[in-house]
This record gives structure tokens, sequence and C-alpha cells, in this order.
């Protein structure tokens, strides 16, 4: 009997070796999930090589690690690899991998990037890479031709972060070869090879592989096969050019400079925390404080933490955001009643206030719930909410073993039928009444101290763009569109599988 039966946890019997890790038929884990939930429950599990996974769609027991009980889940899954499946040790300490004390740390020293005072400096450059993308769009309305809107929502989101976080401007969105574009692709298009997922059955051997797997990954890196690699040259251009002309920006990177350049000035640095609740698009600001954490001051950045950190943002901030406009973008053309109604709510806002903003435009109440419908019923991230258990975890008739991680799927939880009337059924107005919405039910940036930290920044821009085109444009079908869209489920993220075409008809 394997460890999680004896606690009581039901699920699929493992190999000896690999556990569950080969046993997916070649499915999506989001359509083996089903099957698993089915069988065995809400709350299930089965392993990767020896390490026990509990698959968890229980929103009681949920709320309990997330939020209540967080001290015992407030790191994220680890495969007990030194340095994680690419291992170089340069990219190996970041905001989604660091654990206890130095996340905190890190958490701290980031949060202010993304307050409401830093999203309102950004407009400007924000507005200036949409009115790239509205030219672009203008190009084709005058010809009468259709696009894949998703491909220009990529490299619109590639321009925004690349500005807002690094103050680079790469000119992605007139050059779709970009490398540095391409290598962010990269890293949510692969999946790990199979021998590589090999290395994590055998986490007890990994000193001896260790030099091996590390040989393997500078090899992928000289060769130009590795994506993060790549993305870091980006990174130290910027940091080097900073340093050489003594510039300074208002921007993700150079907050982290500054942190990395005065420890003292981080301790007495006074900030904002922020308040959010994904339900209600206002923005708290709380009492300022020192910024301090359970473990005493927080410890600057290291200049590896810079890079990797920046590249994470780099990353995650194209990846998730365009794959949600790309979403939003398919049910606006398949719902032209919805999106008449989204239209006329921008139309109304411009009418009364002459401009979008961060003020204006997150008065579009109804935008809002197209947004939450399309990030319910399409949630970009799909099983990459994980914790793990720093103690047994007894709840009801079960315990969840030490070290075991904890795994969300988001696309079940958003399509439970115990939370979500008729869930299948894409409707804007279940969410114009907050109080009807479980915010544990409704997480697509994760819940609790380690949600996304990138949340109101990935709204914002979202509810600028659509509200620059849609005051514009009206999307209707093309060619090659699809009303009822197929979507490729990749080891983070389900994405349009072959994109969102559209036709842009100027008003």
């Amino acid at each position: 009997m394997t460890i999680l039966k004896r606690n009581g946890i039901n699920g699929p019997s493992p190999n000896f070796i690999y556990g569950n890790m080969f046993s997916h038929d070649n499915k999506p884990n989001v359509e083996k999930f089903s099957e698993y939930f089915s069988k065995y429950g809400n709350i299930m599990g089965y392993y990767i090589g020896s390490k026990p996974i509990v698959l968890v769609n229980d929103i009681d027991l949920i709320k309990r690690i997330q939020i209540k009980d967080f001290a015992n889940f407030s790191d994220r899954q680890t495969l007990n690899l030194k340095n994680g499946l690419f291992p170089n040790p340069k990219f190996s300490e970041h905001l989604i991998s660091a654990r206890g004390g130095r996340w905190k740390e890190m958490r701290t020293i980031l949060n202010p990037t993304f307050s409401a005072m830093k999203l309102k400096t950004m407009t400007p450059t924000i507005e200036s890479c949409i009115d790239i993308l509205i030219k672009k769009i203008d190009q084709k309305a005058q010809k009468g031709e259709e696009f894949d809107i998703y491909l220009y929502f990529q490299l619109l989101t590639t321009d925004v972060i690349a500005k807002t976080a690094l103050g680079i401007d790469t000119d992605v969105q007139n050059n779709p070869n970009d490398k540095f574009y391409k290598a962010a692709k990269k890293i949510f298009d692969d999946k790990p090879p199979k021998f590589l997922l090999l290395f994590t059955c055998f986490p007890e051997l990994d000193v001896i592989l260790y030099p091996l797997r590390r040989f393997i990954q500078i090899i992928r890196e000289v060769r130009g096969f590795s994506p993060n690699y790549i993305i870091s040259k980006l990174i130290y251009t910027a940091i080097n050019l900073r340093t050489k002309l003594s510039t300074k920006k208002n921007d993700l990177l150079q907050l982290m400079l500054d942190a990395n350049a005065s420890e003292t000035e981080i301790r007495d640095t006074k900030m904002s925390k922020l308040t959010i609740d994904m339900n209600d698009d206002s923005v708290v600001e709380e009492k300022s404080s020192t910024i301090k954490n359970g473990y005493g001051m927080v410890k600057a950045l290291t200049n590896d933490e810079i890079v990797i950190n920046a590249i994470i943002f780099y990353e995650a901030g194209f990846e998730t955001t365009s794959t949600a406009l790309g979403f939003i973008a398919h049910i606006l053309i398949k719902y032209p009643e919805i999106q008449e109604k989204v239209r006329q709510e921008v139309i109304d806002l411009y009418n009364e206030e002459k401009r979008f903003d961060y003020n204006t435009v997150n008065k579009l109440s109804y935008m809002q719930c197209v947004i939450n419908e399309t990030l319910r019923y399409f949630p970009p991230v799909t099983t990459f909410v994980t914790r793990t258990t720093n103690e047994d975890y007894h709840y009801k008739d079960i315990v969840i073993p030490k070290n075991s991680t904890v795994r969300l799927s988001l696309q079940h939880l958003h399509h439970n039928p115990d939370h979500w009337p008729n869930p299948e059924v894409f409707d804007p107005e279940r969410f114009r009444d907050k109080n009807n919405i479980d915010p544990i039910a409704f997480q697509p940036f994760g819940q609790g101290p380690r949600n996304c930290i990138g949340m109101r920044f990935a709204l914002y821009e979202m509810k600028l763009g659509l509200s620059k085109l849609l005051h514009k444009y009206r999307l209707v079908p093309g060619p090659s569109t699809e009303m009822d869209i197929k979507v490729d489920y990749k080891v983070i993220t389900q994405t349009p599988r072959n994109g969102v075409f559209v036709k842009a008809i100027p008003l």
C-alpha cells in the first residue's frame, strides 16, 4: 500500500520507478485530471517518481491550504533536484521558486512595483505600445484583411513588459522574429524531455547525476538552445547600460537594482501594502510601514536574483496576458451582443471622461465581468498552482504527508457545478454581484499570500488595450475564424491552438 493510500488518499497505483508520470496515455493533464476526479473524488493522489502529488478540487481544503493554514503550505512545488530541471545555479532562486523567508523578502522588495501609483505612472508607456497595435490593426482594417489577433496580442504584451519592467525597446511588434520574444515563447511551448523528467524519479542520486545535468545545460546554453540564457543577455545588457550611463528609470529592474545597491535603503523604505479582491477592481492603499518580514529586515537581491526575477517577469508578462486577451477576442466575436454591450460602455465612458487611463478604465464594470467570465471559462494557467506541505496535515479523514505537493486544477475549479451554476454556459452577468462569488472558487491569478504579484498590472493592461481597440473597431469573423475554438494544453497554460483570426471594421 502506498503512503497516500495509507493516509486515506485514493488514486491510481504507481509504477515502482516512475510513479504515474508516464501513465497519462499522452492526454493533457486537464483531461487526465477529469478522469481522476470522476473516479477518485475531489481529493486524490498520484506520483511523479516517488514524489506524492495530492490533486485537490475541494474548496474548503483549498481555502485552508492557501489562506487559513498558509504557514504549513508556504512553498511551491519542489522536485527535490538541485537547481530544478534546468540546472543553472544562476536561474534557480526567483520569486516563484524561492522558499520560506527568502520568498517573503523578495515579495517585499517587488510588491511596490505593482502599487496603484506605479501603474498610473506606467500608463504613457503602456499606451504607446497599444498605439502601435492599433496602427497595425488599422492597416489590416483598411485592406479588409483578416489577421491573427492572438499573435498581435502576444507581440503587444511582450513589448509592454519589456518597456515597463526592463526599460527596453525591442521593436518586437514590428519584428515578430525578435530572438528574445521567440525565447520567451519557447519556454511555454516546449515540454521537458522525458529523459530529464526521469531524473526526478531518483532525487537521492542527484549528487551523482547533477554534474551530467549541468553539463547538458551548459551545452544547451552554448548552442543557443536555452531560452533563459538568451533572455538573460538582454537583462545584463540593460543593467550594464544603466551602470555605464548612471541613468535611472521608473521600472521593475530599477527597483531591484536599487534594492541590490543599498540594503540600508530597503530597510528604511516606506511602502504601501496593496489589498486586492479579484471580484472588486478597487485598490485599497493601507497605512505605510517599514519593510520587514517575520525573519527580520529585508535582505537585498543578489545580481543573479535580479536577472532571473527580471526573466520571470518578462516571460510571465507576455504569455498569460496575451492568452487572456486572445480568448476575450474569441468571446467578443462568438457573442457579438456581448461585444456591443462592452463597446457601448467604452463609448459612454470616453464621452464622459474624454480619456482612457488607470482611473477611468477601472470604471468599466461590464468589461470587468466579461474579463472575469473569460478567465473563469478559459483560465490561461491550468495546473500551475501548487504548494508543498511543511508538516503532515490532517483534514477530515485524510492526512497529507509532509513534503507532498498539493496541486490545484483551475480548469476544474472554475467549472465545478457545486460553485458555478451552468458552468459550461458563458455568462458575464454571474459576476455582477461579487457577493455571489466565492473568491476561492475563482482564482485565475491564484489566491492567498502567494497569488500572482502582477495581477493588477495584467488587468489594467487588458482593460486599457480593449478600451482603445473597441472604441475604434468592431471585431467580426473572417474565413479562418473558429467559432468553437480549439485549445492547446501546454505544461503550464492553455492557449488558442490555431490562433484567433478576426477582421476589424472601423467605426
